[in-house]
């Protein structure tokens, strides 16, 4: 039996596979729409935004 390392017990790709959120497009387009929503109406990220813009 092999034996189970981090890496395989953390594999980034079977964790999006057998614990993948069932959403549809709609219920993630309306969850991003939130995110941006909370983000572009938060002074502090407007601020950091404007700050990167000068770089």
């Amino acid at each position: 039996m092999k034996k189970e390392t981090k890496k395989d017990k953390w594999d980034i790709d079977n964790f999006l596979i057998v614990d993948a959120p069932k959403k549809t497009k709609e219920e993630i387009d309306r969850e991003v729409k939130k995110n941006a929503d909370e983000l572009l109406s938060n002074p502090e990220f407007i601020e950091i935004l404007k700050r990167l813009e000068k770089m």
